[in-house]
């Protein structure tokens, strides 16, 4: 008996395997006084960090390579964001809004499939 329900488990977790992971290391640092973001990407499992931005009606993009930064100009306190290591999507990404000064993110999401 424990022996089949042990090929059981075995058969379930053999159908669930990682199909994609994502990882995310960055800072963005925000100078409302200057209206801008500094985008440095740390590290990606894409080789590079996006954000969005969106301010009112205009939705602006930024990229920055590992280990490189990028900047972004015409952001104020009313602008909403969102990183990734891919390109986000506003529908999905659920834009926050952005906070003045340095915002430090760091994220592993592994997708799983059955």
């Amino acid at each position: 008996m424990k022996r089949v329900i042990l090929v059981a488990v075995v058969a379930l977790l053999a159908g669930c395997h990682k199909t994609g992971q994502s990882d995310i290391d960055l800072s963005l640092t925000t100078s409302f006084a200057n209206g801008s973001a500094v985008l440095a990407c740390k590290s990606s499992s894409t080789g590079s960090c996006e954000a969005l931005f969106v301010t009112g009606p205009t939705t602006a993009r930024l990229s920055a390579e590992a280990g490189k930064s990028a900047t972004q100009t015409g952001l104020s306190a009313a602008t909403v964001f969102c990183v990734d290591a891919a390109a986000p999507d506003p529908a999905k990404c659920l834009p926050q809004p952005l906070p003045n000064g340095e915002q430090i993110v760091k994220r592993q999401t592994v997708s799983r499939h059955s």
